[in-house]
């Protein structure tokens, strides 16, 4: 059986900050001589739209990088007549999902207690 895995037939090449291995294409296609674990750089967020009335509406999707989002967002809120602004929902599927879900559960857990006083 063979092994057909792009990572396996990728040249490895260490990563100048933590010394981790990256992929060689990193440095000669992209530039970076640094792996995405030390990258400051912040991940794309999505953000969904819907226009239109009665029968016309047409719902879009806009990438955009995180700092554009929440400026949008608050305009979006201020335009609403919302006093407050909602907070984004941002997924980072790179990180581990069980520390988020108990985050999201303590945050819920903090409001209904907050409501209740």
């Amino acid at each position: 059986m063979i092994n057909t895995s792009p990572m396996q037939k990728l040249k490895m090449i260490p990563c100048v900050k933590c010394g981790a291995m990256m992929p060689e294409l990193r440095l000669t296609q992209y530039g970076y001589n640094y792996c995405v674990n030390c990258s400051t750089e912040k991940p794309l967020v999505a953000r969904f739209h819907t226009t239109g009335k009665g029968e016309d509406i047409m719902t879009g999707i806009q990438i955009m990088d995180q700092n554009t989002a929440v400026r949008l967002a608050e305009m979006d809120n201020a335009s609403s007549g919302l006093k407050e602004n909602i907070d984004l929902e941002m997924l980072d599927y790179d990180k581990d999902e069980s520390a988020a879900n108990q985050t999201q559960k303590e945050g819920i857990h903090n409001t209904m207690n907050s409501e209740d006083n």
